[in-house]
């Protein structure tokens, strides 16, 4: 019988390495209204040592923080409107903005460092 095929390919999960995206969190089932500065406000404890949010659709951010501890300790964010869980758990779209964008989402205080470091050689 030669019918329609189904297209399973949204079925796949996105396999990540569990350990080089330690430092990340998806943040997830949040308002489509927030914004950004939103998601930072829920994540002011972890603002000094430095945590970036990136937006992957209207309900769905990576949490880059600037190391795994930091991540760790942020899994357990009391939040009303925000859940947090790791991005090895999260949805394929998140997993694959991250594999996307591998390079900038290393660790925040890492990439400052790198981008210092740069900045100084440049103006040589």
């Amino acid at each position: 019988m030669v019918g329609a095929q189904k297209d399973y390919s949204s079925y796949n999960d996105v396999w990540i390495d569990p350990e080089a995206f330690c430092h990340i969190l998806e943040i997830y089932q949040f308002p489509a209204m927030f914004k950004t500065a939103d998601l930072l406000d829920a994540f002011t404890d972890f603002s000094e040592k430095g945590v970036e949010i990136h937006l992957v659709d209207r309900t769905h951010a990576l949490a880059v923080f600037s190391c795994k501890s930091a991540a760790l300790h942020a899994l357990s964010l009391k939040h009303p409107l925000i859940r947090v869980r790791r991005l090895s758990n999260g949805t394929k779209k998140s997993k694959g903005k991250a594999l996307k964008l591998a390079e900038l989402l290393q660790p925040v205080n890492m990439r400052m460092h790198l981008d210092n470091a740069v900045t100084k050689t440049q103006h040589s």
